[in-house]
């Protein structure tokens, strides 16, 4: 069964440049870190913990300068199905991807747009968007077939953008909350594929908008693909007699 899930974003900020990555301009997505910093494509979990969480970064590259940058939006979708594939459908959710209020992990998600701290401020290859002063907000909204995140941030005065630069957009917190025990959450095994649908750039009223697609084929992610162990240890089966010789 394709399962999937969508997060909104909607965010503005002050953006600091950084070197350029050399990357064909559109929106990206790995796992730790932006792509110029490392960030990985595959990410898997053994599902035997609750402890720990997994990072998604999201970031773009422009192909021109943008003087007067204030807002972003972009829409992630997770599916089990890869997104390079033409009759890609989504629909249902697996319970570890139920994270909207009521759900089996209500509260396992969380956006932020802080990168003021190592180890994203200490990247050479990205430019953080949010030093200074700025505001957001998330929601997440789910139901059996899909979900989504809405997130909301906004900064007084507008700024420049260069093109050639990798820019974080914001990055996405998945806990380990319910991968075992009496409250397990199925599905954290399952393959999943992260992907963002688009990447809208904006300038203020009566200004530029700019869509991003893919760049270089980099913006999408993928969950529990490379075929590790996964789910929790099978306890062995011991004999009284066995228990006892411990202890004597």
């Amino acid at each position: 069964m394709v399962r999937a899930f969508a997060l909104v974003f909607l965010v503005a900020g002050l953006l600091a440049g950084r070197d350029a990555i050399g990357a064909p301009p559109g929106s990206y997505l790995a796992w730790d870190s932006c792509v110029g910093e490392g960030g990985t494509r595959t990410r898997d979990f053994a599902c035997n913990g609750t402890t720990g969480s997994d990072v998604l970064v999201a970031s773009f590259v422009l192909s021109q300068p943008m003087e007067q940058f204030i807002a972003l939006s972009a829409e992630i979708e997770i599916c089990t199905t890869a997104p390079y594939y033409s009759d890609r459908v989504c629909t249902g959710l697996p319970d570890w991807w139920r994270l909207e209020p009521g759900g089996c992990r209500a509260g396992s998600v969380a956006l932020s747009t802080d990168f003021s701290g190592p180890p994203w401020s200490d990247a050479v290859r990205c430019a953080s968007p949010w030093i200074g002063a700025h505001t957001d907000d998330m929601r997440y909204v789910g139901s059996s077939r899909v979900a989504f995140v809405q997130a909301i941030g906004s900064r007084s005065e507008p700024t420049a953008l260069v093109a050639g630069t990798e820019y974080y957009a914001f990055r996405v917190s998945f806990d380990h909350a319910r991968a075992t025990g009496d409250s397990l959450c199925g599905g954290c095994c399952e393959e999943v594929y992260p992907f963002i649908r688009w990447m809208r750039l904006e300038e203020p009223a009566g200004g530029r908008v700019v869509m991003l697609t893919a760049g270089d084929f980099l913006n999408w992610a993928e969950w529990q693909t490379g075929r590790t162990p996964c789910g929790p240890t099978p306890l062995r089966g011991t004999r009284w007699g066995q228990l006892k010789s411990l202890y004597r």
